[in-house]
């Protein structure tokens, strides 16, 4: 009885582990600003990095999030000309990352994900307007992209360690080789909530928010659909757990 027992556990631990149902869903960068913020330059990027999308994976929430990005010198010059060595590249990263789970309920941020050390960042509960109180970008390297949100206002909102229910590992800040344009590079967060809590995500999609700090040379603001398996992968697992578990009690009653 005893190696039935461990077979069927095994084979509970492995499918219905979130990894094993956790599907990818991509998306682009479509805004060139967040509802009620002005972009003066009435463009996507100005300046470095070129925010060009992602990708969330994760079973009907996140497991991780990747951010794409490149330089726009050669976009916008048509020289190719080099990233400056990383000089501008090293003064730049990525603002707080600001989630909605419920965008058809209302336009509140449910999430700031916000970085506690080069690798790790703290994930807050937060209930936070998206026309509410920001850190903002400023105008120090001529981007026209001023007074756009780049943080959360903690202090203003009361929000502290008491408000985190999770981490998240961080890949760190990369900087593209040569000019960087066809030459993308990609950050990736791997998202861990603490035992017994949920994203919550109610709904189909969920808002994704985020800018480049401190001048929010380009911004993200994109709806996303919630990583759900498809049907015919919970058919697909469904089948062939019960024939592993039809097969170990053949074997049990041998």
């Amino acid at each position: 009885m005893k190696p039935a027992y461990l077979l069927y556990a095994a084979i509970c631990m492995l499918l219905f582990s979130s990894s094993a149902f956790a599907s990818i869903v991509n998306f682009g960068d479509s805004a060139e600003e967040w509802p009620g913020y002005n972009n003066a330059a009435v463009k996507d990027v100005n300046g470095i990095p070129d925010i060009l999308g992602g990708s969330v994976s994760g079973h009907l929430g996140l497991d991780s999030l990747t951010i794409n990005y490149q330089s726009d010198y050669t976009l916008r010059n048509n020289k190719g000309r080099l990233t400056d060595n990383g000089r501008l590249w090293s003064k730049l990263g990525f603002g707080d990352i600001f989630i909605n789970a419920n965008p058809e309920t209302d336009n509140n941020w449910d999430y700031v994900v916000r970085a506690s050390s080069n690798s790790i960042w703290n994930i807050y509960k937060v209930d936070i307007p998206l026309d509410g109180i920001y850190i903002k970008s400023n105008n120090s390297l001529g981007t026209p992209r001023k007074n756009h949100p780049i943080a959360a206002n903690f202090w203003y909102y009361g929000i502290d360690s008491d408000d985190i229910i999770g981490t998240a590992t961080y890949s760190g800040w990369e900087i593209p080789d040569g000019n960087g344009y066809q030459t993308p590079v990609s950050s990736t967060w791997a998202f861990s909530l603490f035992p017994g809590l949920s994203w919550g995500f109610d709904e189909p999609t969920f808002t994704l928010g985020l800018a480049i700090a401190p001048c929010a040379n380009d911004v993200l603001f994109e709806e996303i659909n919630v990583p759900t398996p498809e049907p015919a992968t919970w058919l697909l697992f469904g089948i062939g757990l019960s024939g592993l578990m039809y097969m170990a009690r053949r074997k049990n009653k041998a």
